[in-house]
């Protein structure tokens, strides 16, 4: 039987809030183990990287905490990240054994202990929560300074050895292949470095909830604009050694011009890589496609699936990626109804009203159920504003022929041939 946790106190998620890390202990100790059975569970042939998993959203929720306003808000949030930690970390696992497979090299990933208690974990997440700036600066130098001096070791040991005279030639030539592998192997190397960045338990994560948008300006002056229902995830390592973030929902972006390093948009099986441009992302988890479009410059859709080819898109262009890396042009329809919102309305044409309904609960967080189920196959089209609600709910009625009624609390549309229940009940 699963252990009974109690809720914390809206005391303590004030405290929680400003960075108590007596409330944060508490939270470790009494959510880990149910999160890495449920990671276990969603990780399946990967279950031994749960730990790693719990400790992330334990993580998440310290980097995030002031966002929590109630207990409930906490619970709730650790409910969300958890899928999302869990398919991240499938797909890192996944990275991994293709840079295995290409490289011919085998990587160790960094995992947390198989069988890691609740109070391990909050050892391991103490540590890491008190590593100066000093300490992990020092640490970086002395990695550098070892590899430098392994480096150095090699070609002393080479330098040392007599060279016979009939192997320069091969040499010469082989040197010429060593120069162009190495620049392909540095461009797989930067490839894993963002891979594993985005992976790691330091990573920032943004959210924008259901019926909410949010924008950031990032290190490198770019700026992301992110759809109801998204997370960005952005590497500590941001705008230094990386320029990368991953989306899981709707994302408009706006890159920086005159940057050494190309910007990158990881989404499910693709990376989108561009130098400065305009374009906006779609890839939301339950939906089958990535779309991307490009309002200005140009971007390569870049497969993760070696096999297949990457895709030139200049201004104006559009692209749907299946989960096979298949693509295909998709319809203006179907980019307006995905990217409308940029622009502060959801445009439908000839979308069912089912589908409608879904729209309207993820970019206002309303929830409307149908009267009739017949209803929600009824075609409906229209332009809703995201400013309001209100006026969202009013144009969608009226476009779908439907009005609004209630059951206790639970809105309901019927079909306007039908009189509604509050209309009935003042007779």
């Amino acid at each position: 039987m699963p252990a009974i946790v109690t809720p914390l106190s809206v005391a303590q998620v004030d405290a929680f809030r400003d960075g108590d890390e007596g409330v944060f202990e508490q939270l470790v100790r009494t959510r880990f183990d149910a999160l890495v059975e449920r990671a276990s569970a969603r990780l399946g042939t990967d279950a031994p990287a749960a730990p790693r998993v719990a400790m992330s959203v334990l993580m998440d929720a310290w980097t995030d905490r002031e966002r929590f306003l109630t207990p409930d808000a906490i619970e709730d949030y650790l409910d969300e990240q958890l899928p999302h930690r869990c398919a991240d970390e499938m797909r890192r696992r996944a990275s991994l054994h293709r840079f295995e497979k290409h490289e011919g090299v085998q990587v160790t990933a960094a995992s947390t202990k198989v069988g890691m208690t609740a109070a391990e974990a909050w050892d391991d997440i103490e540590r890491r929560l008190h590593v100066s700036a000093e300490e992990l600066a020092e640490h970086r130098e002395e990695s550098r300074k070892l590899a430098r001096r392994h480096a150095r070791e090699h070609v002393d040991s080479v330098a040392s050895r007599r060279i016979p005279v009939g192997l320069l030639v091969v040499g010469a030539v082989l040197l010429v292949a060593v120069v162009f592998g190495l620049r392909w192997m540095d461009q797989g190397s930067a490839e894993l470095a963002l891979t594993n960045a985005l992976q790691s338990d330091d990573v920032r994560s943004l959210r924008a909830a259901p019926g909410q948008r949010g924008s950031i300006t990032l290190l490198d002056e770019s700026t992301a604009q992110l759809g109801a229902g998204s997370t960005l995830r952005i590497p500590r390592s941001f705008g230094q050694d990386l320029r990368g973030v991953h989306l899981d929902g709707s994302g408009h972006f706006v890159v920086a011009q005159g940057q050494a390093l190309p910007f990158q948009v990881r989404v499910r099986n693709s990376a989108i890589v561009v130098t400065g441009t305009d374009f906006s992302v779609r890839a939301y988890p339950d939906e089958p496609e990535v779309l991307v479009t490009v309002r200005e410059g140009s971007v390569r859709v870049q497969p993760l699936l070696k096999e297949n080819a990457s895709h030139a898109l200049e201004a104006g262009d559009a692209l749907a990626i299946a989960a096979d890396g298949t693509v295909r042009t998709p319809s203006a329809a179907e980019l307006a109804l995905a990217f409308s919102w940029v622009d502060g309305e959801l445009i439908l044409e000839n979308v069912a009203l089912n589908s409608a309904l879904e729209k309207l609960k993820l970019w206002h967080n309303l929830d409307a159920q149908l009267d009739d189920p017949t209803l929600g196959d009824r075609p409906v089209s229209a332009r809703l504003t995201l400013e309001s609600s209100g006026q969202a709910l009013d144009a969608l009625t009226r476009a779908a022929g439907v009005v609004v009624d209630y059951e206790g609390e639970q809105m309901v549309l019927r079909d306007t041939l039908v009189k509604p229940n509050s209309a009935r009940n003042n007779r």
